[in-house]
């Protein structure tokens, strides 16, 4: 008998062995389900926190597009407003640049005049007020015998 309790002895200790690893084996199982359900989690969480972002940037790029298109309108009209003005500035210019060349022409035309009866008609006018303005404004000394000649010049020209 002595085999048949040593074969008990053993199978009470590889019961109890049994049992042991059987309510480890548990508990290892259900540490498993946890972290599976941890790591669901997780991904779950990132997934929603990677949806969240992607709408917020989404969002963000509306946002800006919006205020970019507003922007570039501003600058538009800006750029616009300025034109205007200088084209209008260019007319004003470009007029005043074909007076003077009208003038110029005029100027050229009584220079290249033959006649100088003609010349001295078009010219003592504007000589006896340059006159006049210089004993005026600089009180030119014997300024007087100057004008009085050029004057009696038109007043024979005109004549």
């Amino acid at each position: 008998m002595l085999i048949e309790e040593a074969i008990e002895f053993y199978k009470e200790q590889l019961k109890s062995s049994f049992e042991s690893l059987t309510e480890k084996e548990s508990e290892v199982q259900k540490m498993e389900q946890k972290q599976k359900e941890s790591i669901s989690g997780v991904q779950e969480e990132s997934h929603n926190l990677q949806s969240l972002i992607t709408s917020q940037f989404a969002e963000l790029h509306q946002i800006l597009t919006e205020k970019e298109q507003r922007l570039l309108g501003g600058v538009r009209e800006e750029e616009e407003k300025i034109v205007k003005t200088m084209e209008k500035n260019l007319q004003e210019i470009q007029e005043n640049l074909n007076s003077i060349q009208v003038e110029l022409s005029k100027l050229r035309e009584q220079a290249n005049h033959k006649d100088g009866v003609i010349f001295l008609k078009i010219k003592c006018p504007v000589l006896l007020v340059s006159c006049v303005l210089a004993v005026i404004f600089i009180d030119i000394p014997n300024a007087f015998p100057l004008i009085r000649c050029l004057y009696n010049n038109i007043h024979f020209l005109s004549g």
